[in-house]
């Protein structure tokens, strides 16, 4: 599909089909790099490392659900 619009030069279908892919991607991405902040933070019993994992936790709760 996106190959066959790509060899049309329809580049708006093809921008169009590829956004929620990258959003997607975008998500779990970010969603993948909280999550080992996070695991490195439990080590770090600072008010810092806590808030690190306290926002990851709000991220995949939260936000990863979005890339589904």
């Amino acid at each position: 599909f996106l190959v066959a619009a790509g060899k049309d030069n329809n580049l708006d279908l093809v921008a169009a089909a590829a956004t929620p892919y990258l959003k997607g991607f975008g998500l779990i991405a970010c969603g993948a790099m909280m999550a080992r902040a996070a695991e490195k933070a439990k080590s770090n019993t600072s008010e810092f490392g806590k808030e690190k994992i306290r926002t990851a936790e709000f991220y995949r709760t939260n936000i990863l659900p979005l890339a589904l």
